[in-house]
C-alpha cells in the first residue's frame, strides 16, 4: 500500500481490533500518526513507513513510562524519533515493555503481559516485547526496541522476526530511559534484513560502507555449543548450520580463553542492577515486589564484589574484540529455547547467548531459523566486530535467504550470494 494515508488508517484499524488481545500497545498515536501521514514528503527514505516505538524512548508530547506506573511528557523527541520522522517515517504509538527494560519476558505487573501473537499467553520476549508483538501481528511496518543484555534479538527469535542490535553508540540513546549507562543500545525489529538495514541507515549516525567479504569467516564458541538447547531449538541450529555451511563451507568452533557464559551473565546483571539502582534511586517503590529486590541488591552491592564483576565484563570484551580481529562472525543461537508460557517459571539461562556482543558493543543480529511444523520460533545470531554493521547485515541477509529458503529458492539465493556486489 503506497498511499501513507490509507496505509496509517489501515494499521490504527487493525490495532484497534488486535491490541486488547495482544497488549502490544500501551499508547496509540493516532492524531499524531494523521498529521505525518499528510505531510510526508515523497523523497524520504522511509516514507510511509509505520512504525511502533517502545515506551522507554521519548516522542515529543506523548507520555513515556518506562514500563512504570505513571510517567512524563517530553517536550522533544529523542534523537532516533527526530530521524525516523525526517526519514519520513510515521509513528503508530509505544509498545509495551519490562519494566524499566529490567527483564526478558514482558510480564509487566503495572501495564499487564504482552502475548505473543503466535501462542497466546506465551512471552513475546523482552524487554522489547511490546513491539515485537506488534511486529509479528502485522501491526506496523517496524518497531523500534532498546537492548542491554539481548532485548531486541530475544523478542525477534521469539516472534520469528529479525532484530538488529547496532555498534555501541552507532545510534544515539539520548532521549532513551537508561537501563546502564555503559550498555544500552537503540535498535530495529522488523521482518527482513533488508528492512533493518533500512532502518538503521535512518538511525544510525554517518556510517562508511565497508567491504564485506562473499564468503565470511565464520566460527562457533565452544562455550556456547556447551549450552544445553531445547530439542526443538537444537533441531533447528542443527539445519541452519547445516544449510550455512552448504553455502560457505565447514563453521570451525573456537575456544574464547576464560569466556563462561553463564558466570557473564550474571556479572552483567550485577553491572545492570548497580547502574539501575543508581538511576531508579527515587522510586524504587514504584517497581514490582521482584524487580524492587534487584534494585535493593544493586544499591547495596560492595565495592569489591561490582569491581570483580566489571572486570569480568571488561576481560570478556577484550577476548572478544580480539577474536573478531581474526574472525568475521561468530554463530549462535539467539535463546536457548523458544517462548514458554508468561504464567509458569521464566527460564534463568534465557540471555545466556545476549552479553558477548553487548560486552563488546560489537553489532549483533536475530535471524528466524528453520523450525518444525508446529513449533514456536527461535532466532540465529551472527555476532560481527565493532563498526562493521553494514557488512553484517550484507551477510545476515545471505544466511536468511538460506535458513529460511526452500530448496529451488536456496540455489537463487546462493546465485544471488555470489554475484552481487557488496558494500
Amino acid at each position: 500500500m503506497s498511499d501513507p494515508i490509507a496505509k496509517t488508517e489501515a494499521y490504527l484499524d487493525a490495532i484497534a481490533a488486535e491490541n486488547p488481545r495482544l497488549n502490544a500497545f500501551v499508547r496509540v498515536t493516532d492524531d499524531l500518526a494523521r498529521h505525518q501521514a499528510a505531510s510526508v514528503a515523497d523523497e524520504a527514505a522511509l516514507r510511509g513507513w509505520c512504525v511502533a516505538v517502545k515506551d522507554n524512548i521519548d516522542v515529543a508530547g506523548v507520555m513515556t513510562s518506562n514500563g512504570l506506573p505513571g510517567g512524563v511528557v517530553p517536550e522533544a523527541d529523542a534523537p532516533v524519533i527526530a530521524r525516523l520522522k525526517a526519514a519520513g517515517a510515521i509513528i503508530l504509538g509505544k509498545t509495551n515493555l519490562h519494566e524499566a527494560a529490567l527483564g526478558s519476558t514482558t510480564d509487566n505487573a503495572h501495564w499487564g503481559w504482552t502475548h505473543n501473537p503466535l501462542r497466546h499467553g506465551y512471552t513475546a520476549g523482552g524487554s522489547s516485547g511490546g513491539s515485537a508483538a506488534a511486529m509479528a501481528a502485522g501491526l506496523c511496518d517496524a518497531a523500534l526496541g532498546s537492548d542491554t543484555m539481548g532485548s531486541v534479538r530475544v523478542p525477534a527469535g521469539h516472534c520469528g522476526l529479525v532484530g538488529f542490535k547496532p555498534t555501541f553508540d552507532a545510534i544515539p540513546c539520548e532521549g532513551v530511559a537508561p537501563l546502564c549507562w555503559a550498555l544500552d543500545h537503540v535498535g530495529p525489529i522488523t521482518k527482513t534484513v533488508a528492512d533493518a538495514r533500512a532502518m538503521f541507515v535512518a538511525l544510525a549516525d554517518p556510517v562508511e560502507p565497508v567491504s564485506a567479504l562473499e564468503k565470511p569467516r565464520l566460527v562457533k564458541l565452544s562455550a556456547f555449543e556447551a549450552l544445553p538447547l531445547e530439542p526443538a531449538v537444537a533441531a533447528a541450529y542443527a539445519e541452519s548450520l547445516r544449510r550455512i555451511e552448504a553455502l560457505y563451507g565447514p563453521i570451525e568452533t573456537v575456544d574464547l580463553p576464560g569466556f563462561d557464559p553463564i558466570a557473564l551473565r550474571r556479572a552483567a546483571l550485577l553491572v545492570i542492577e548497580a547502574d539501575a539502582a543508581a538511576i531508579h534511586a527515587d522510586r524504587f517503590a514504584d517497581f514490582s515486589p521482584g524487580l524492587r529486590r534487584m534494585l535493593e541488591y544493586g544499591a547495596k552491592l560492595s565495592a569489591p564484589r561490582l569491581a570483580l564483576a566489571l572486570e569480568q565484563v571488561r576481560q570478556a570484551r577484550k577476548a572478544i574484540v580480539g577474536l573478531l580481529r581474526q574472525v568475521d562472525a561468530i554463530v549462535s543461537p539467539t535463546t536457548a529455547m523458544t517462548a514458554f508460557p508468561l504464567d509458569g517459571q521464566h527460564p534463568p539461562g534465557h540471555s545466556d547467548f545476549m552479553g558477548l556482543a553487548v560486552f563488546a558493543g560489537a553489532p549483533a543480529i536475530s535471524v528466524p531459523m528453520p523450525m518444525a511444523a508446529g513449533e514456536l520460533p527461535a532466532g540465529l545470531q551472527l555476532i560481527a566486530a565493532s563498526g562493521r554493521d553494514l557488512a553484517l547485515l550484507d551477510w545476515a541477509e545471505a544466511i536468511h535467504l538460506i535458513v529460511r529458503a526452500s530448496y529451488s529458492e536456496k540455489l537463487t539465493a546462493i546465485a544471488i550470494q555470489f554475484d552481487r556486489k557488496m558494500l
